[in-house]
């Protein structure tokens, strides 16, 4: 299957991106990365069977995470294909912005030290990935009340 390419920076000026936040916009791709089966090696989202100690990633029981396999991996193929911003350190302080926890996975000496990967947890998260994609509607709602109540106040 092809890798879908990112949007460029022309079409993203169209109207249809104007009523998006930033965030909405990275969730929207992050949704389409992690749908990607081919990424898999590298990134997925992995719904945890039990609560995780913080080294196995703290992720919790029945709330789905996204699991960083491979950190060089990622940021050297795959973020370029979805994200403007392809380091990992962008991806990770929009994820963190969101709301984000990451965790580093223990070494071979179940020691909590910095490997090659990692999780990001969201306690509000569902099962289902497309809960990513209800993360952003959300926020979208939450921002219209905002606007409307201040338009109000005026």
């Amino acid at each position: 299957m092809p890798k879908r390419k990112r949007t460029p920076k022309s079409e993203k000026s169209g109207s249809r991106f104007r009523s998006h936040s930033k965030s909405s916009c990275f969730l929207h791709w992050l949704h389409l990365m992690l749908s990607d089966k081919s990424n898999s090696h590298a990134v997925s989202w992995v719904v945890p069977l039990k609560n995780e100690l913080i080294c196995e990633g703290g992720g919790v029981k029945d709330v789905g995470k996204i699991v960083v396999h491979d950190i060089a991996l990622l940021k050297d193929s795959i973020l370029r294909e979805y994200f403007e911003k392809s380091t990992f350190s962008h991806f990770e302080k929009m994820l963190l912005e969101l709301g984000f926890r990451k965790h580093y996975h223990c070494n071979h000496k179940n020691t909590a030290t910095k490997t090659n990967s990692c999780s990001f947890v969201h306690t509000k998260l569902g099962k289902s990935l497309q809960s990513l994609l209800d993360q952003s509607k959300n926020e979208n709602s939450q921002r219209e009340a905002q606007l409307t109540s201040a338009e109000s106040a005026s």
